[in-house]
């Protein structure tokens, strides 16, 4: 199968979306499949598939200035696509560059998946734009209800789809490679180093940014401090939040992005993640 994906961002930025990308790619070279990615950002110089991405212009993301996204402009990307002949496009995002893979299907009659990562329409109130959520809804729904199908990570984000009056959508597990991610990877010196001592470590990752509602963490932490309760808290991730939390708070361990045997390391040393 010959699979275009198009894609705003690519490793080496650190999210969920170039981390499902960096494990489905390798994946589909040891398949022999054939894949190209349109996409705004260059791959990292060390990645076996670097040669399969057409890049595109782009501009700053309006909420995240460290992220880019796609204009699809002039007929690159158009001679890019017809050259590879895809026999699916999948979307990755619903941006510009989104839209336009659907498009592209639409007019030469290539079958469009769409993967469901972020909701952005949920973003809106986070910065002050809760008027615009009903247009997003709307424009959402109009986008994926494009696709052939809308692949969601878990039960309940499908749900929310269907609930939102999204057609078609599957669900798309993420697995747990239990070799890398396990029990037996605690380690006491990387809780010493926390300064955890014998207290519980409780444990957050993911991107410091509004929308994990992470001020809901900031209030917990504090609740539990009143109470005199013992624990540590080590917060792994890197985003626009991050100095806020850190005066905000001033006991918590922070590790800042991590490589994946350093975060495999995390999660079997702690005792409570927090999600």
């Amino acid at each position: 199968m010959r699979i275009a994906f198009c894609s705003d961002i690519l490793p080496p930025v650190a999210d969920g979306v170039t981390r499902t990308l960096s494990e489905l790619a390798p994946a589909l070279l040891a398949e022999g499949e054939e894949f190209l990615f349109i996409s705004a950002m260059r791959p990292h110089p060390s990645l076996p598939w670097r040669d399969r991405v057409h890049c595109i212009p782009n501009v700053p993301f309006p909420f995240y200035r460290s992220y880019r996204m796609g204009v699809p402009l002039g007929l690159g990307a158009d001679e890019a696509l017809d050259r590879f002949a895809p026999d699916v496009i999948h979307v990755v995002t619903p941006s510009l560059l989104g839209l336009y893979g659907v498009r592209y299907g639409e007019r030469r009659g290539v079958p469009v998946v769409a993967s469901f990562h972020t909701n952005f329409v949920s973003l809106f109130s986070y910065y002050g734009l809760g008027l615009l959520e009903h247009l997003g809804l709307f424009l959402m729904r109009r986008f994926y209800n494009r696709c052939s199908a809308t692949l969601a990570p878990s039960r309940t984000t499908a749900a929310e789809l269907r609930a939102a009056g999204i057609r078609n959508v599957t669900l798309w597990w993420r697995g747990v490679d239990h070799r890398r991610f396990a029990p037996g990877f605690r380690s006491e010196a990387l809780r010493a180093r926390a300064g955890a001592g014998d207290a519980p470590v409780l444990l957050y990752v993911g991107r410091l940014a509004r929308e994990k509602n992470l001020d809901y963490l900031v209030t917990a932490v504090h609740e539990l401090e009143g109470r005199g309760t013992a624990f540590r808290l080590v917060i792994a991730g890197e985003g626009p939040m991050r100095e806020e939390l850190a005066a905000r708070l001033p006991r918590a361990h922070f590790t800042g992005h991590l490589r994946q045997d350093l975060l495999a390391a995390w999660y079997a040393s702690a005792d409570l993640f927090l999600f």
